[in-house]
């Protein structure tokens, strides 16, 4: 993160955003028997890492450092959380990293079989703009082996990004990290 941090483009993702107080992140994180409002699934512990709420970013620190989260954790999630607003911090670098996935065929298709993988009740459409686009996004700009972020540590930046998708994050991270080829 801290490649990022003297980056007009990185004070614009995060101006505005602000880290939930410890109180409200046990609330917002409570363990609790229910019913996943997405997926209509039993729950018996909160399934989520974070979570975004403008402007404000929650952290479940509990669930990350039993995950095994690296030394960056806090601000990767922040960021990452962040990301969820990236169309109204950045409407115009947000439009064309969304236009360059909806129209790679192979960005589609995943997106799809995530949806039907994972059960959502929300409409495609609503699935991708309200959560997945951020996710794929996030997964790309913070994923990899040395991610603090243990569920990030996974993501590939492999061929389900396609060729479009993968060459505007690819612009959209050298103006994020302006001088530096993304060595990832």
């Amino acid at each position: 993160m801290e490649k990022y941090k003297n980056s007009e483009l990185y004070h614009k993702i995060m101006e505005g955003i602000n880290r939930a107080s410890p109180e409200e992140e046990r609330k917002e994180f409570a363990k609790r028997k229910t019913t996943s409002e997405v997926t209509g699934n039993p729950l018996s512990d909160d399934f989520r890492w974070g979570e975004f709420k403008y402007p404000k970013a929650y952290v479940n620190m509990p669930k990350l450092i039993h995950g095994g989260a690296g030394k960056n954790v806090e601000d990767e999630m922040i960021f990452g959380e962040a990301l969820h607003n990236l169309k109204n911090s950045l409407p115009e670098e947000y439009k064309k990293l969304r236009d360059a996935a909806d129209n790679d065929p192979i960005v589609q298709e995943w997106l799809r079989e995530s949806h039907e993988h994972e059960k959502d009740k929300r409409s495609f459409e609503k699935y991708v703009d309200e959560s997945r686009f951020d996710q794929i996004l996030g997964g790309y700009i913070l994923g990899g082996e040395d991610s603090s972020i243990p569920t990030m540590r996974n993501w590939k930046r492999g061929e389900k990004y396609g060729k479009h998708f993968k060459n505007a994050i690819e612009t959209f991270l050298k103006k994020l990290n302006p001088g530096v080829v993304n060595e990832k």
